[in-house]
């Protein structure tokens, strides 16, 4: 994700899980976001409170518990760029 990132690539929404496998979390993959690419909206998957509370700080409507319902990562998904919009963001 991250190379993808790196580019010049146009992303709006960055949806990933808080535990994944390898070096970088999803904690640490939203703090890189902030500091690389600010424009990008976050959302992040967790199960347990401590994540969950933390992933508030890091996302802009919170995390999704698991296990997540399609629709429900859709209607936010839908709701982040209708608000990206209204901002008039690109």
């Amino acid at each position: 994700m991250q190379v993808l990132l790196h580019q010049e690539t146009l992303v709006d929404v960055v949806f990933s899980d808080i535990d994944m496998p390898g070096t970088v979390d999803g904690f640490g993959l939203s703090k890189w976001i902030r500091e690389h690419r600010p424009g990008v909206d976050i959302l992040l998957a967790g199960t347990v409170s401590r994540t969950i509370k933390s992933a508030k700080d890091l996302c802009e409507q919170g995390s999704v518990p698991k296990p997540y319902d399609a629709q429900v990562v859709h209607n936010r998904i839908r709701r982040l760029l209708a608000s990206r919009k209204a901002a008039g963001k690109p």
